[in-house]
């Protein structure tokens, strides 16, 4: 199988799902864009729960939760 092109990071705990969500960068707004992608204990941008595949915007200073 090839290389995925994207850059992949791995969290080593029980409590993260193997594809918990997925960090792309928007050039335009500076900012990280966040998918959960359907994480059994899911995942957070500055306290708000994301939905499977519910998108938020990370910015500087904000906070992720897995």
């Amino acid at each position: 199988m090839p290389p995925s092109s994207a850059p992949r990071w791995e969290v080593a705990s029980p409590l993260v799902s193997r594809e918990h969500c997925a960090l792309e960068y928007d050039a335009q707004r500076g900012s990280i864009i966040v998918t959960e992608l359907g994480s059994t204990f899911g995942t957070a941008v500055d306290g708000v729960s994301l939905a499977v595949h519910q998108q938020a915007v990370l910015r500087p200073g904000g906070e992720l939760v897995l």
